[in-house]
Formats: C-alpha cells, sequence, structure tokens
C-alpha cells in the first residue's frame, strides 16, 4: 500500500496544468500507481472547471484554428509497457531500443530521461544494498520508487511511493539488501555532495 504521495500543491498544480515537465513526469507516473492520488487530481480538475464555468465568456482569437486542432489525432506512444518493463507514461522519455544506462558508482546505473534547464529526470537502477553517496540539494528533488525499495536512514520508500526533498536534506539513501530498487528521479539543480567519492559522482556525471 503507498504510504508517501507527492504534496498537495504538487497534485493541484498537475491538475491546473501549471507544474514544470520534469514534475508532471514524476506526478504522472505516480497516478498510475496511486488510486487515491488519481482521486485527488480528479476532484480539483472538477472544481477548477466548476470555477471556469462561472468566469463571463471571452471572444476567441481565431476559433477556426482551435477546431482544427481538436481534430487532430492524439499522439499514441510507440512502446507498450510490456515492452519497456516501465509505466506508459515514460514511454515518449525512453529510446526505441535498450535503455542507455550509465555506471554511476557500485551497484548504481543512471539513464538520463530529460534534462531541461537545470532540471533532469532520469531513471536509477540500485543493485541490493548499494548506496547513494552521501549528498544534499541545490533544489527540489522528487523520488519515485518503480520497484523493490530503499531507506535513507529515517524513513524506507517502496513501490509507488515518492519521496520530496529538498536544499533543507541530507541522505545517503540505500537500496534493499535482496531486492534493490528502480526509481524514477528528478532534479531540479545539481547535488551537493558531502563525500570524496559523492564529489567524484558528481563531476563524471554531471549530477
Amino acid at each position: 500500500m503507498i504510504q508517501r504521495h507527492p504534496h498537495d500543491d504538487l497534485l493541484l498544480s498537475y491538475a491546473a496544468g501549471s507544474l514544470d515537465e520534469g514534475s508532471s513526469l514524476i506526478v504522472a507516473t505516480h497516478l498510475t500507481f496511486c488510486a487515491k492520488c488519481r482521486m485527488d487530481v480528479l476532484v480539483a480538475e472538477t472544481v477548477g472547471g466548476a470555477l471556469l464555468d462561472a468566469i463571463a465568456p471571452v471572444e476567441m482569437g481565431d476559433a477556426a484554428d482551435v477546431m482544427d486542432r481538436l481534430d487532430e489525432p492524439a499522439a499514441v506512444p510507440s512502446r507498450a509497457t510490456k515492452e519497456t518493463g516501465f509505466p506508459r507514461t515514460l514511454d515518449p522519455y525512453l529510446p526505441d531500443t535498450t535503455v542507455a544506462w550509465r555506471w554511476f558508482g557500485p551497484g548504481l546505473h543512471y539513464a538520463e530521461l530529460l534534462k531541461k534547464g537545470g532540471t533532469k529526470v532520469g531513471l536509477l537502477r540500485c543493485a541490493p544494498g548499494a548506496e547513494v553517496p552521501l549528498h544534499s540539494h541545490r533544489g527540489e528533488e522528487l523520488t519515485l520508487v518503480l520497484a523493490g525499495n530503499y531507506h535513507d536512514g529515517e524513513s524506507n520508500f517502496s513501490y509507488g511511493d515518492v519521496q520530496c526533498a529538498d536544499d533543507t536534506l541530507q541522505h545517503r539513501p540505500v537500496a534493499h539488501a535482496d531486492i534493490g530498487c528502480t526509481v524514477l528521479i528528478m532534479n531540479k539543480g545539481n547535488l551537493r555532495p558531502k563525500s570524496v567519492v559523492a564529489r567524484l559522482f558528481v563531476r563524471i556525471l554531471g549530477m
């Protein structure tokens, strides 16, 4: 059972369509796991729609162009979940063949999915017992568990859970000793390494 969810402000911003792409990808993927958050987003969208209905209409600048776009077919991802092993929300960001994993440290491999401005989103695959070097953050970090689980000394995070971190948190995530974990992770700004090993990883990988 999912215990840790995105903050309410993230869900509200997602429902309003105002959330940035990296954070939206985390939230959208979490929604594929979490019925509770799907309902929360549905309620927010319903309330938002009711508020829009109460606003006096205004004339559209180019109604014909808008109607033409409504007739366009929606983009369909080229890969099914069963082919990638990852949630369908990630399909547009995954390569057509194998995932391009890069070594990130002992037992750690990382695959970048999105890099836009100072925001990075990627997959991190952790072997059983593997540790991410001690670090803090220069901005917001969202981590969604796709498989397995990990702990960071204070809390445990399992399938579907989201960890929300910022520059006040310093931690060293450790994958489950028997099953490891795979996570989807979003960072705004580079990590702040707290050890020599962590500094080496950040310098080599640009994290």
